[in-house]
This record gives C-alpha cells, structure tokens and sequence, in this order.
C-alpha cells in the first residue's frame, strides 16, 4: 500500500472514529477513557480499522489488528470475513 492511501486509510478511520466517540458522548481525549471503562467503543473502533484494513487488501494488518493478547482472534470478526479467509 503506498503513503497516500495509507494517509487516505487513516483519516477515513480517524473520521469514523470521531464521529462514534460523539454519538457515545466520549469527548475527543477518548484514548485512556476507552481504555478504562468503555470496551465496547474501543472494539468497535479495532473492527472497523481491521475493516478498513481488509478492504484495501491489507489481510496481515487486520489480522494483527484482531488478534487478541493471548494470541486467539476474535471470532465473530472471523466469521464476518470468512470469505476473505480463501
């Protein structure tokens, strides 16, 4: 993938990043608030890069993505990319 699309990958994610943090009333220093006491918002966050990620053929990226600390891979995303899997 070349600098711009990952430059181009990046503020789409960032935008909608912004735009779930608003809709949960999470103000924009969010990064250690998600990360103490809002999970959901922050898994939501990591699947819609790991998302982003498989839609601009960057399969290894998502996968790091989507891996969890003890190596497992969240399954529910597996199964809603079980097509890319091939």
């Amino acid at each position: 993938m070349k600098s711009k699309e990952i430059f181009t990958l990046d503020h789409e994610f960032d935008r909608w990043c912004d735009q779930l943090l608003a809709e949960k009333k999470i103000d924009s220093l969010a990064y250690l608030r998600i990360m103490h006491g809002c999970g959901p918002v922050w898994e939501a966050c990591r699947q819609k890069c790991a998302d982003l990620c498989m839609q601009n053929d960057q399969k290894g990226t998502a996968m790091q993505i989507m891996t969890n600390i003890d190596g497992s891979i969240d399954e529910s995303w597996m199964k809603s990319h079980e097509d890319s899997k091939e």
